[in-house]
């Protein structure tokens, strides 16, 4: 049977390693996040099939995560997603679910937004832009 899962229990993980070995760490202080996929989609509607109802083909994917929460100035992982900004360096991130299935993919920081209201805590949003394959993730079954 089908369970519904809170967006509380999923979160983003960022690999920190540059050794090759993953050491993924979680970004502090989330809030929300939207994964978004697409398909470029190609017309061929042609006069030979009565050219009244378009038809189309599948092209390429594309993909991209929208992520927001508190700004945390302790954070390693926070540390860590800003120096990979700074020097546009890709990463490698895991979008983990409750049932340990992820998302896994490699993505460019295309924005790094910080808002410091006098009213309210520091908060941070992002766009990571995907580069290359999205990857679901099935949880080991083990022995």
């Amino acid at each position: 049977m089908s369970k519904a899962i809170l967006g509380a229990d999923v979160a983003l993980f960022v690999d920190k390693s540059t050794t090759g070995f993953p050491m993924y760490n979680m970004i502090g202080g989330q809030k929300g996040a939207s994964l978004s996929q697409s398909t470029a989609m190609h017309e061929y509607t042609h006069k030979g099939e009565g050219g009244q109802v378009k038809r189309y083909i599948p092209g390429s994917t594309e993909w991209s995560l929208e992520c927001d929460g508190l700004f945390m100035i302790d954070d390693q992982a926070t540390s860590d997603f800003l120096k990979a900004y700074n020097e546009k360096r890709e990463l490698k991130i895991e979008l983990r679910m409750p049932d340990n299935k992820k998302y896994a993919g490699k993505v460019l920081i295309e924005n790094f937004d910080l808002e410091f209201s006098e009213d309210d805590t520091a908060s941070y949003s992002t766009t990571l832009l995907g580069n290359g394959a999205l990857e679901l993730v099935e949880p080991d079954p083990g022995p």
